[in-house]
């Protein structure tokens, strides 16, 4: 990042979330930026630019540690109807919808930070979330012949999706990349008829976006999810 880095929008969740960054000597954009941490696999790079993630621990004190999941991009951008020509962050468009669907109750991940800046008239964002304990994405979990074979399980597992699902869809939104990597769920308290109960939450959204056709909008996640997740069949 060039020396003209202006920073134009940053902030963090709460003022606990923040202090908990200050003690870990990150106090805004340019020390998330030159944070230096394996991929957790390779960026992409599409729309001109690039995006990716890390994961990194945070020292949240007498030991502990939280970790958090980093995603940064460079001229990774979306053109919107405010912004045709140059459009805006990925990640702008992806955190006004994980923080609409959390006030509706829907379980998606929690946003701890958001930042933008400009530096060398290129667009940079950050966005940072608490990473998911005790849960495995669903291509995880269906890599475990004890799950894929226990149709009760698989039943409950997928029930447990849709339930997250639907009220996304209600609302005329789709994920936009509903994959197993991008639904993660964990062995929930109680249990139904199958034995089995799971929590799940719901990660990348970046491609999330409204629709006026809906059974469409339903088909192509649908699909994305039957295509995408290794192990589950139609």
């Amino acid at each position: 990042m060039n020396g003209d880095m202006r920073v134009v929008r940053e902030g963090f969740s709460d003022d606990t979330v923040r202090a908990l960054f200050e003690q870990n000597r990150l106090r805004g954009f340019a020390d998330l930026w030159h944070l230096e941490a394996a991929w957790v696999e390779a960026p992409n790079e599409r729309r001109k630019g690039t995006s990716g993630v890390f994961r990194y621990p945070l020292e949240a004190g007498d030991g502990a540690i939280q970790p958090v999941f980093v995603k940064r991009q460079r001229n990774h951008n979306t053109k919107t109807c405010r912004h045709p020509i140059r459009g805006v962050p990925t990640f702008l468009r992806e955190v006004a919808y994980i923080r609409k669907l959390r006030r509706a109750g829907i379980p998606v991940v929690d946003v701890w930070y958001y930042g933008q800046a400009i530096s060398g008239g290129v667009q940079h964002a950050i966005l940072v979330t608490r990473a998911l304990e005790g849960y495995v994405s669903l291509d995880q979990w269906f890599a475990l012949d004890e799950n894929r074979s226990d149709e009760g399980r698989v039943r409950a597992v997928l029930r447990a999706v849709v339930d997250a699902v639907k009220p996304i869809h209600a609302r005329g939104i789709g994920h936009g990349s509903l994959y197993g990597k991008h639904i993660f769920v964990r062995a929930g308290a109680g249990g139904d008829a199958a034995g089995a109960a799971f929590d799940v939450c719901l990660i990348d959204l970046e491609r999330a976006r409204r629709s006026l056709f809906h059974d469409r909008m339903i088909r192509m996640d649908l699909s994305q999810l039957l295509r995408r997740t290794p192990g589950l069949g139609e």
